[in-house]
């Protein structure tokens, strides 16, 4: 946990970049503890990152419920990277967030991420992961038009990203909470 919060990265395998640019560079990440897992922010701290470097990049998150601050860390490297980006599109657990810590334990510790009668169903719901496609033709429209200036709102349009106040506020006490932890080693 410290050093998801920390932003403490780790070495990655090599990766080989493709010649040329990219019309759009979609990265999909998690937050962990609050903040970019640990995968994502070593890719972003690593020499491999350099292939953002003025590319369109969308971002596209899984997460429990909080994810705002992880977005803004990504999104403040993405600028240090000289990387545009055009928008944002937020999956999460739409579950109370005392009954989605319940279900996160469960799938955790008993690999049932089903509904049952008394709980729903674990992570982000298959609803919302089937809904999805209707992200896809204007993320398309921008790729083919290369108009990516206003493919974030349109994203918004469609609830691409929902901020809920309460979880907003939970979530900034808790990563002053976190920032304090400090890794054993």
């Amino acid at each position: 946990m410290p050093e998801s919060v920390q932003l403490i990265s780790e070495e990655i395998e090599p990766i080989e970049k493709p010649p040329g640019s990219f019309d759009l560079v979609i990265l999909g990440y998690q937050p962990w503890f609050l903040s970019p897992s640990i995968p994502i922010n070593s890719f972003l701290q690593s020499e491999y990152a350099g292939i953002l470097r003025n590319q369109n990049v969308l971002t596209i998150i899984g997460s429990r419920n909080m994810w705002l601050n992880a977005q803004e860390k990504v999104k403040q490297r993405l600028l240090d990277l000289e990387a545009q980006l055009v928008g944002n599109i937020v999956f999460f657990d739409r579950s109370p967030n005392l009954l989605s810590i319940l279900t996160i334990i469960r799938w955790s510790f008993k690999g049932q991420k089903e509904a049952t009668r008394f709980m729903p169903e674990a992570g982000v719901q298959q609803k919302d992961i089937q809904n999805a496609d209707r992200f896809g033709e204007m993320i398309l429209s921008a790729i083919q038009n290369q108009q990516f200036s206003t493919l974030h709102q349109q994203l918004l349009e469609r609830d691409a990203v929902e901020l809920q106040p309460g979880l907003v506020v939970l979530e900034k006490r808790g990563i002053k909470i976190l920032e304090n932890f400090r890794p054993l080693y």
